[in-house]
């Protein structure tokens, strides 16, 4: 995938700004029921993800207001 090689975040909040890079480019987001399994032995420490999600949301608003990162808006055929 394109985006893995070329934008930032490839921790715990990827998706948040893959939305945020679908709505600055204007393209179509659905929301669709998925099937969650809770698998046992998860890594998932809840506190500390709550942390980590809430340190990536800054980061990636931070990169992108300050021009750290910006978006390649390129025209397709």
């Amino acid at each position: 995938m394109e985006y893995c090689k070329k934008y930032g975040s490839d921790k715990v909040a990827f998706d948040v700004e893959l939305l945020y890079i679908a709505r600055c480019l204007k393209i179509p987001i659905a929301e669709v029921a998925v099937n969650w399994t809770e698998i046992e032995g998860s890594k998932l420490v809840e506190v500390w993800s709550w942390l980590q999600m809430g340190r990536d949301l800054l980061f990636i608003r931070l990169r992108y207001m300050t021009g750290a990162w910006q978006l390649e808006r390129r025209k397709y055929n």
